[in-house]
């Protein structure tokens, strides 16, 4: 089995192309996730830095739990909006890509798949 962080981001990136819906020109300020929490069932990894002042922890807890998927996390770390994310981050982002994205059958190969021949 791969290391969870040795899993390739082109996992998740088709996937998530597939489902951008903002348009340039969208008014930003009248986006609402949380409106929309209850009904996004795909998994997510919610994170947010403990002294973040620029948007308000509570609003990332708020979206985590009416998020309507039994796949999701929420992981607060130090630091604010821009800090630096500490390597447990990346260890927490990986580990969950790697179990919320990747099929059974990828999980147990032995090296990933990184598209080398």
């Amino acid at each position: 089995m791969p290391s969870p962080t040795a899993v390739p981001l082109d996992v998740v990136n088709p996937y998530s192309r597939s489902h951008r819906r903002f348009d340039d020109d969208v008014e930003h300020s009248k986006v609402e996730p949380i409106a929309h929490a209850t009904r996004c069932n795909t998994p997510a990894f919610y994170a947010h830095g403990k002294n973040d002042s620029f948007v308000r922890p509570q609003h990332t807890q708020l979206l985590h739990d009416r998020h309507a998927s039994e796949h999701k996390e929420l992981l607060f770390i130090d630091g604010d909006h821009n800090s630096c994310r500490p390597s447990a981050f990346f260890d927490a982002v990986s580990s969950f890509l790697f179990e919320n994205f990747l099929t059974a059958d990828e999980q147990g190969m032995s090296e990933p798949s990184c598209g080398a021949t």
